[in-house]
């Protein structure tokens, strides 16, 4: 048998009145007039939609910096090449 593994077989028991580790769901911990329940509502029913947008046009004009700088470098280390080459 190699070092570490093992073949005994366990058996879990099986028990279907078990008490769970965590609830099935967080509802079951927050009571019904618990003041989170009105910040999730008022959380659920913003409209956010143009902030969404805001946001995808944000991303979009940072890639095509990121890709100007890229473009910008490449040109950058060739002019050094040429001028490495130049003076070699």
């Amino acid at each position: 048998m190699n070092r570490g593994v093992s073949y005994k077989i366990t058996y879990k028991p099986y028990n279907q009145d078990e008490q769970w580790l965590l609830p099935p769901s967080l509802d079951e911990l927050v009571p019904q007039n618990h003041f989170v329940r009105i910040v999730s509502k008022t959380v659920d029913e913003l409209e956010i939609e143009e902030i969404k947008e805001a946001a995808a046009k944000i991303n979009e004009r940072l890639a095509e910096i990121n890709n100007l700088d890229d473009e910008e470098t490449k040109e950058v280390k060739k002019t050094k090449k040429s001028k490495l080459d130049l003076l070699s």
